[in-house]
């Protein structure tokens, strides 16, 4: 199993202490409202240093029902929402989605990290890859912050 994941590079600039963001770090989740998506669970944890934000979570499959779980993110940056490669577990080479009860990460880790990203609002939401046509089906957006 493998997480795929896309990381976006961060700048980092010199300022001085007094003026140096303030560090939040607080739980996201997602929530299960379609039939499909009953069986995702997908949380953790991220935290926010001015516009940079750091996901960390975990994402698991509760029931082989052919459907493979993931999540996707969307940011607000500069004055648009970008959303993020869906992060899911498939099978390498060639993406296969993977049915069943499983966790991604598949480490040794209670929380693995997921994206880097810089925004001012961040957006969560669940999907399922059906493990025969390959299409997925996504839930609604929550809000994050």
């Amino acid at each position: 199993m493998t997480v795929v994941t896309l990381g976006a590079g961060v700048g980092l600039t010199a300022v001085p202490a007094s003026a140096a963001p303030k560090k939040v770090t607080k739980k996201w989740s997602t929530f299960a409202g379609m039939k499909e998506l009953k069986a995702v669970h997908a949380g953790g944890r991220y935290t926010r240093s001015g516009k940079k934000i750091v996901i960390r979570g975990r994402i698991t499959d509760k029931a082989r029902n052919g459907w493979t779980p993931g999540v996707q993110f969307l940011v607000y940056n500069n004055g648009k929402w970008t959303a993020t490669d869906p992060i899911g577990i498939f099978r390498e080479p060639g993406r296969t989605p993977i049915d069943g009860q499983a966790t991604v990460p598949s480490w040794n880790k209670p929380e693995g990290k997921f994206k880097t990203l810089r925004g001012t609002h961040l957006k969560v939401r669940e999907l399922a890859i059906s493990t025969k046509k390959k299409q997925p089906i996504v839930g609604a957006w929550k809000k994050v912050f």
